[in-house]
This record gives C-alpha cells, sequence and structure tokens, in this order.
C-alpha cells in the first residue's frame, strides 16, 4: 500500500518503486541493486536526450549475468541494452579501477611488450609502465553483442579508464581529460558533475524521505543515518 501510495502521488515524478521490469521494489530487494539500477536508468533518460555523453563511470557494464538471479539479472540486461542505440555517442570516465583486472585479463600482449607480465589491479599496472600523460594502446571490449574501445591514462596522480562507443570519439575525449585534470588526477568536468549530482540527491531524498514518513513509513538506523547526512 505505501509503494502505491508514492506511486499515485506527485513524488512519483522523483521516486522510483519499480524495477526495470516493472516489479516493485519489495523489502527483500538488494538495495545496492537497487541504487545500482537507478544510477543507470537516470543515465539512461539523460543519454536518450543527448546529443552527446560523458557519464561518470562506464559507457556499459560487464557484468557476470549467468551467476545472476532474477530479478536482478534481467534488470541490469534491460538497462545495458537500452544504451545500444547510443553508443556512436557516448564516454564514459571509469575512476575506481583499483579491483578491476582488465589489462591482465586481456592485455596480456601488451604487458608483454613493457615487461614483466605481473598479475595486479589495472591501478597499479597504469602507474607501473606509464609516465604521467601517458596512455595505453586502444582496447575492444565486446558484450550483449555491443563493442565499447577503451584506454588508461596515468593522471599523474592516479589513473582512470576512458571509454567510448565509437574510436574517433575515444580519441576526442582522450585529448580532453588530458588537458582537464585536475589537483586530484580527476577530470575537473567529471568533479563539477559529481558535486552538484550529489546536492540534486541529497534534495530529492529529503523530499522523498519526509513524505514517505507522512504515509507511515518506519525507517530503519541506516535510512535515518542517510537522512541526517543528507540534511548536512
Amino acid at each position: 500500500d505505501l509503494l502505491k501510495g508514492i506511486e499515485s502521488s506527485y513524488l512519483s515524478m522523483a521516486v522510483k518503486v519499480r524495477n526495470p521490469l516493472g516489479e516493485y521494489y519489495l523489502p527483500d530487494y538488494k538495495e545496492d541493486n537497487i541504487s545500482d539500477e537507478l544510477r543507470l536508468s537516470i543515465e539512461n533518460v539523460a543519454i536518450s536526450g543527448s546529443k552527446l555523453t560523458v557519464v561518470d563511470g562506464p559507457v556499459f557494464l560487464t557484468l557476470p549475468l549467468d551467476s545472476m538471479p532474477d530479478p536482478y539479472r534481467g534488470s541490469y540486461e534491460k538497462l545495458i541494452k537500452e544504451r545500444s542505440p547510443h553508443l556512436d555517442r557516448l564516454g564514459g570516465i571509469v575512476k575506481r579501477i583499483s579491483k578491476s583486472f582488465k589489462l591482465y585479463n586481456g592485455g596480456k600482449e601488451w604487458l608483454k611488450t613493457m615487461g614483466k607480465v605481473v598479475k595486479a589491479p589495472d591501478d597499479v599496472i597504469v602507474m607501473k609502465y606509464l609516465k604521467p600523460r601517458e596512455n595505453t594502446p586502444v582496447f575492444v571490449e565486446r558484450f550483449l553483442d555491443m563493442d565499447k574501445y577503451w584506454v588508461y591514462l596515468n593522471t599523474g596522480r592516479g589513473a582512470v579508464r576512458v571509454e567510448a562507443g565509437k574510436p574517433d570519439l575515444l580519441c576526442s575525449l582522450l585529448s580532453l581529460v588530458k588537458s582537464d585534470i585536475g589537483p586530484r588526477g580527476i577530470p575537473l568536468f567529471i568533479e563539477r558533475a559529481d558535486k552538484m549530482a550529489k546536492r540534486l540527491s541529497s534534495s530529492t531524498f529529503l523530499t522523498a524521505f519526509a513524505e514517505a514518513l507522512k504515509q507511515g513509513m518506519i525507517p530503519d538506523y541506516d535510512s535515518w543515518e542517510t537522512f541526517y547526512l543528507a540534511g548536512v
């Protein structure tokens, strides 16, 4: 009844109560999956209505879908495939690469040219073998019949992965990133967008939380903590 009440109110414009497959987000639905699905859904709306988009993250996720139970597998697959028509105008900047092994798993031939092949996360390899502002060769990755192109870049204070749905767009985006690296080793245009997104997310959460309380929701401890942090 609570979810139906939110769905029929003005909050339905900002609060999603169903997953991409049309099923309600019930209490046993994993919170991490809800966050991922909401983020991807919002990004997909922006991508579909833009001439050119650079997302704070990968062009599309490459996940072990076969090992996922439903409805999570179906939701992720649907959201990923929604990007297929827009790949020619879609780029991405991946900052969190400390647990990624793309270079070790798919770039061994390049690693051999650089020296001994060492099994290590991508950021460690990039910082070891590349000088600041240097990048790896272009790699292509295929998933769900979709291709994306990417390189790793040593930003001087770390490493990022620059992705695009087309090789020519990747070259243009890489040049932009190299010219816009901030003190933290992250492109400044990504940092600005990240700060703005956090403010908008906090405002939306506070509004939705207050309305849910009116509708009889009983928050748990973690929800209250998130509420207080959002209001800081």
